[in-house]
Formats: structure tokens, sequence, C-alpha cells
């Protein structure tokens, strides 16, 4: 990655290894609120950004998800988000 002067983003969807099945033995599908990782690899950041996963200042508790994801990977290649999108997980610095 870094030889390519690439960047790796690590993440995942539901969040629910430790509960795949209900408490009938059934699999269990459903998305879970449990917490997944986000991680960013970049080698060039340098302090031009941090990920910030608060959406609203007033909120203590991080607030992002999956849906912000495509608003981060957008941003990470340079790219304004469509207005459509949650909010980027990036705060850029000044």
């Amino acid at each position: 990655v870094t030889a390519r002067n690439g960047i790796v983003v690590i993440t995942a969807d539901h969040g629910n290894c430790e509960e795949m099945k209900d408490k009938k033995g059934n699999i269990k599908t459903s998305h879970t609120l449990n917490a997944i990782p986000f991680i960013i690899v970049d080698p060039n950041c340098n302090g031009k950004y941090v990920v910030d996963p608060t959406e609203d200042p007033s909120i203590v508790e991080p607030v992002a998800g999956i849906t912000n994801v495509a608003a981060t990977l957008c941003n990470l290649l340079g790219y304004e988000q469509p207005s459509l999108y949650r909010k980027s997980l990036l705060k850029f610095q000044e």
C-alpha cells in the first residue's frame, strides 16, 4: 500500500459475530447496534485529518455508522460527498 501511495480502509457491516444465533438456535441475520471497526491506514495523512465519529457536537456518544462510510471514502479520494449522504467521518485540520 505504501509503495503505491495508497490508503487502506477496514470496516464491517453487521457487527454480530458474538450473537450468530437467536435464543431458539435459528441463524440471526439482522443487523445489531454493536460497534464495528473503522480503521484507516494512510501513510500520507501527516495530521491532515482525524476521524471524528460525532455528527452532532451536543451528543456525547459517537453516532456514526455504516451510512457514514460512503461520504468518508469520497473525502479520502479527494471528492466532495453528495448532498444526500450522511456526514463524512473525517475532520480536516486547518
